[in-house]
């Protein structure tokens, strides 16, 4: 004959249960883009401002000319949005980006506006 369970191990095996049958949390995972922007002849430009503005997210290049945006889990939702990148000196450049949960790439090549230059000044 089984011996009945005892107060505490009763509660202890009521807990685990408890836990067991509980869902899951869900953590939405974090989407990452990484990339580089370069000069149209293959320089690196530091000081880029890279930037989804429909997020209100921007990041600047660093001087090898990468860059890295995050995008919070809670703001993943597989949307179509528009990565833009300025520089002085150059042409605005942008592309379209799916965001997706992980990391992702998306290099810029733009090129030099003699226009632009102006702006240095």
């Amino acid at each position: 004959m089984k011996r009945p369970m005892s107060g505490s191990s009763l509660l202890y095996a009521l807990a685990v249960a408890a836990i067991a049958a509980m869902p899951a949390v869900a953590q939405a995972q974090n989407a990452v883009i990484r990339g580089t922007v370069r000069s149209d002849n293959g320089e690196p430009i530091a000081g880029a401002s890279v930037f989804i503005a429909e997020l209100a997210l921007q990041a600047a290049t660093a001087e090898s000319g990468r860059f890295v945006l995050t995008i919070a889990g809670d703001r993943v939702r597989g949307q179509q949005l528009q990565l833009r990148v300025r520089a002085i000196g150059y042409r605005p450049s942008s592309r379209g980006v799916t965001i997706t949960a992980g990391e992702q790439t998306a290099d810029f090549t733009i090129a030099a506006d003699v226009n632009r230059l102006e702006e240095i000044s």
